[in-house]
């Protein structure tokens, strides 16, 4: 049983703010090559994100948590990380 739209709609209006908050810190652990720091910050807020469903930042959010599991190259994970800042200021004009 899946969210109803207007349900989907609150809900990624409510994550968007989750995502924000969390951008700086991620960013802060990149600086620092924390990647298990990275991995958390990323997990917290990649369950959020499946909850509205698949596709977009929920997908991208599963595979950067994914990779930051075991993964340890830099430039991959400011990949994923431009890719995040892209969706959020994205759901932040859809959705706001």
């Amino acid at each position: 049983m899946g969210l109803s739209e207007e349900e989907a709609i609150e809900f990624t209006r409510e994550l968007i703010p989750q995502i924000k908050t969390q951008i700086p810190l991620i960013k802060e652990a990149m600086e620092k090559e924390d990647f298990h720091n990275m991995e958390r910050l990323t997990h917290s807020i990649k369950g959020s994100s499946t909850t509205v469903g698949t596709g977009g930042v929920s997908d991208l959010l599963v595979e950067y948590n994914t990779y930051l599991k075991t993964g340890k190259d830099l430039p991959i994970a400011e990949a994923y990380f431009k890719h995040l800042n892209r969706y959020a200021e994205e759901l932040e004009k859809e959705f706001a």
